[in-house]
């Protein structure tokens, strides 16, 4: 894929040189849309897009020097995903998360990744094993090299590969577009955890049980796991409210 800066760095580099030439930054023609779409998502989720910013596309295209018409794709799914919102008369602005609807995300998370992770316990295989612990085997060497980016992008990993797993395709759907609303979230409020090795450690319980076949127990875990970041999303606002 072709190598595409944030547009955060752009931005940068704008005030920096003035009216920035990205003539170097080539883009594959046949996969344009997809690449706008993951390049704009990525800076969103991430928070190098603020909540509450306006999107103007005439303003990407002039920094992208590309036309208008892949970017309005683009930013049309992402709208589709939740990210962004359509003001009529004023614009299309990334959204913001208010605490209703940070509940919300919640009670649908726990809904989706505690069922998916009592059939994954039941229906895992050797293979599937294997996918898990390596992956927290990453999480863990990352949270040691203080890879905050990493560790938390294994983090979803980790959640993502139950959902595979449990074969399930409408509820590993779900959890894709629940995603970025999610890491809005959390990129919003920042870690929850005292270290990145506890983040790490936090998903070792629920390795446990799936390779124990234990669906119930499972469950809780994954239940146990989302609680906990109910509370720091419910002390976060609590926070807002009294600043």
């Amino acid at each position: 894929m072709a190598y595409l800066r944030s547009l955060n760095e752009k931005a940068l580099h704008d005030e920096e040189a003035g009216d920035a030439d990205y003539r170097e930054d080539t883009l594959k023609s046949d996969s344009l849309v997809d690449q706008l779409f993951e390049l704009l998502r990525n800076d969103i989720i991430n928070g190098k897009i603020a909540q509450g910013e306006k999107i103007t596309e005439i303003k990407l295209a002039q920094q992208l020097r590309i036309s208008r018409n892949p970017i309005r794709e683009a930013v049309r799914r992402l709208e589709g995903v939740g990210l962004l919102v359509n003001h009529p008369r004023r614009g299309r602005f990334v959204r913001e998360i208010s605490r209703e609807e940070a509940d919300d995300i919640m009670f649908f998370r726990t809904g989706i990744e505690c069922a998916v992770i009592r059939e994954a316990a039941a229906t895992r295989s050797p293979r599937d094993l294997t996918r898990l612990r390596d992956i927290l085997d990453r999480m863990h060497a990352a949270a040691a090299a203080g890879d905050i980016a990493a560790t938390f992008a294994l983090d979803t990993e980790f959640h993502r590969t139950i959902c595979e797993i449990s074969r399930s395709r409408r509820s590993l759907r779900a959890f894709d577009e629940i995603h970025g609303e999610l890491r809005m979230l959390l990129g919003m409020m920042g870690t929850i955890f005292s270290t990145l090795e506890d983040a790490a450690a936090a998903h070792e319980p629920m390795l446990d049980a799936i390779a124990a076949g234990d669906r119930e127990r499972a469950g809780q875990l994954m239940a146990d796991h989302i609680k906990s970041t109910h509370l720091e999303v419910e002390r976060y606002f609590q926070r807002l409210n009294t600043t």
